[in-house]
Formats: structure tokens, C-alpha cells, sequence
């Protein structure tokens, strides 16, 4: 047990479904996850960083456009791929 107040154990981050994501397509992404991953709060942070940061925002995006047109079917490539970057400002 832990001394905090207890809290919903599940944190919901959903991006914004009107941008086309790295592969062209419009879809809604939803991430889930519990109170205590070690990711959270690491990803809201990344994604606030790139709202103030438009050259760190359009250095991801290209990234992402390029692993996603060297293939669009290889996920854990893709995320691979990202992660480095996003390691580095997060």
C-alpha cells in the first residue's frame, strides 16, 4: 500500500483524432494507462514539449513520416524507430 489518496488506477491520454497520424490516416489513439507505469507522466510531458517546441514538433513529424514510408505494416519497427527521439527530450 501506498500513503497517497487512492486515485483511479487508469489514465486515459487521447490525441487529437483530426490530425492524420504518420501513415496518412485519420483515427482516434488512445492510450491507457495504470496510475503506476513508469510512462506516465513521461508522455504528456513529451506531447506539451512539442506544443512549445514547433521545431522539436516538425523534427517528429518528419521522423515519423519516414519510418512510416519505409513500412507501414512493421508497428514495433516504427516505435523503435521513435523511441530514441523521444527519449531525448523526454
Amino acid at each position: 500500500m501506498t500513503d497517497r489518496p487512492r486515485q483511479d488506477p487508469i489514465t486515459i491520454l487521447l490525441y487529437d483524432p483530426r490530425r492524420p497520424d504518420a501513415f496518412g490516416q485519420q483515427r482516434h489513439h488512445l492510450h491507457v494507462f495504470e496510475d503506476a507505469s513508469d510512462r506516465w507522466p513521461r508522455l504528456p510531458a513529451f506531447r506539451d514539449h512539442l506544443r512549445t517546441h514547433p521545431d522539436d514538433a516538425a523534427a517528429y513529424a518528419r521522423l515519423k513520416h519516414t519510418l512510416a514510408a519505409a513500412d507501414a505494416h512493421d508497428r514495433p519497427r516504427y516505435r523503435a524507430g521513435k523511441a530514441p527521439f523521444i527519449e531525448r527530450l523526454s
